[in-house]
């Protein structure tokens, strides 16, 4: 299951809204370490989303293209071994 980045910003904000006031140190500290938490894994995902966005498109194809070329390459490979295989058992 994928969620888009604006899906996780908005349940940050509900599960944040969503408690109820802390009303002692503990149940504060509590509070703020599941806010800095929350704040901290929206951030990983923003950075990532940043990070994605900067690729050019002439990037991804060339990305495309290696990965394209070393299955080429596997698949030779196992071909070749295959066709050694059959050799030796005929």
């Amino acid at each position: 299951m994928q969620i888009e980045l604006h899906r996780l910003k908005n349940a940050v904000k509900d599960i944040k809204e969503g408690w109820v006031s802390p009303n002692d140190s503990h149940t504060k500290a509590e509070y703020n370490g599941m806010c800095e938490g929350l704040d901290m894994l929206l951030k990983h995902f923003q950075e990532i989303n940043e990070e994605n966005k900067s690729i050019s498109i002439e990037d991804r194809l060339d990305f495309i293209k290696d990965d394209i070329w070393d299955l080429h390459d596997k698949l030779t490979s196992i071909c070749i071994k295959l066709n050694i295989e059959e050799d030796e058992n005929a």
